[in-house]
């Protein structure tokens, strides 16, 4: 890639993997959109919607987890 990914690249890969269901890839995005911006909520409930599509109760509760802690709040 002749540029280095932000933040939105990372969600659109995210967005990606949740319609072709690769969780860990999403996790992946997830994490790397994470250190580019901690305050939006997006990518987290995403991440927690892919988990919750692909039955993966755990993840979900660590993604909220992680959103509760670091004290993001999703926009209505």
């Amino acid at each position: 890639m002749p540029m280095e990914p932000n933040d939105v690249i990372w969600g659109t890969l995210l967005t990606a993997c949740r319609t072709h269901k690769n969780v860990e890839m999403a996790a992946y995005a997830a994490e790397q959109a994470s250190k580019l911006t901690t305050q939006r909520s997006g990518i987290h409930v995403l991440l927690s919607n892919i988990y919750a599509s692909a039955g993966k109760w755990v993840g979900v509760a660590k993604v909220r987890l992680q959103l509760k802690d670091k004290r993001i709040q999703k926009a209505p």
